[in-house]
Parts: C-alpha cells; sequence; structure tokens
C-alpha cells in the first residue's frame, strides 16, 4: 500500500463523516415519536467497528443567551 499522510487523512475524515451522518439519522428517527418499526438502523458498513468512536462527537453544551437579557 502505497498512501501518503494527505491521503490517509482524507479518508479518515470521510468515514467520520460518514459516521456522523448514520448516527445523525438514527438518533433522528429515535426522537420523532416514530414507532419501533419505523426506527432508521445503519446498514453502512463501517458503522460498527466506528462505534468506539461514539462518545468522541458528542455535541458541546451552548449558552442560551435568551434567559440573559436585561
Amino acid at each position: 500500500m502505497n498512501c501518503n499522510t494527505i491521503e490517509v487523512k482524507k479518508k479518515i475524515n470521510s468515514l467520520l463523516a460518514s459516521f456522523r451522518r448514520e448516527r445523525q439519522k438514527e438518533s433522528t428517527t429515535k426522537t420523532s415519536g416514530s414507532g419501533a418499526g419505523e426506527q432508521y438502523y445503519s446498514t453502512w458498513f463501517a458503522f460498527k467497528s466506528l462505534d468506539f468512536s461514539r462518545d468522541k462527537f458528542t455535541p458541546k453544551s451552548t449558552l442560551n443567551t435568551e434567559e440573559i437579557q436585561e
């Protein structure tokens, strides 16, 4: 295998972006009130393999500026 570091970084970023997209699809169907039969389960080939990184991509908390109004 003859790859340079730029190609490897691009591939990793592409895989992680696909994982985040599939994870978002799953979480959207869980919270939308869909029935159990309508819930989305990823069939993407690398989804289970990249599941270890699930905790790495948790959204950061945000600041609600509406409550700070004077």
